[in-house]
């Protein structure tokens, strides 16, 4: 028997649930920790439409919170690996009781590879509903000095 359409967003929302409901730090792509000498640089929701400078080898944290029990999640829809190494992902919660269901930090970790300008975007939004379109959106852009100044 096929699920029916109405039917596939109630069972992917419970397994999204079931999936990251017990865990308190969900290490998703075993990201990589920056090293000596790296300088580490956090993004959010509030800097949305803001460059950020940076040095050849520092680290970039994009931290966006969602909540993944209504079927939404932050997706990377733009990006330039060449300049931004992508170095992995990973689920934070507050220092709160986990609550099933509750809020989600999602937070993407990239190295600055070369020197240059880059843009990276994201969408949040259901993955399943097509032509509709998201919810939210965070665009920054990312100066590179190739030598520290």
């Amino acid at each position: 028997m096929q699920p029916s359409n109405q039917t596939l967003p109630w069972v992917l929302g419970i397994l999204l649930i079931l999936g990251f409901g017990g865990c308190t730090h969900c290490d998703s792509a075993n990201p990589q920790q920056p090293g000596a000498g790296e300088n580490t640089m956090t993004a959010t929701e509030r800097d949305n439409g803001r460059t950020f400078t940076m040095n050849r080898g520092d680290i970039l944290d994009v931290k966006l919170e969602g909540i993944p029990g209504t079927g939404y999640s932050w997706r990377l829809v733009r990006g330039d690996p060449g300049l931004l190494e992508p170095r992995g992902e990973l689920q934070e919660r507050g220092t709160e009781a986990p609550v099933i269901g509750g809020p989600v930090t999602r937070v993407f970790r990239f190295r600055a590879f070369a020197g240059g300008s880059a843009a990276i975007e994201f969408h949040y939004k259901r993955v399943w509903e097509t032509g509709v379109p998201p919810l939210k959106t965070l665009s920054i852009r990312v100066e590179i000095r190739s030598t520290p100044p």
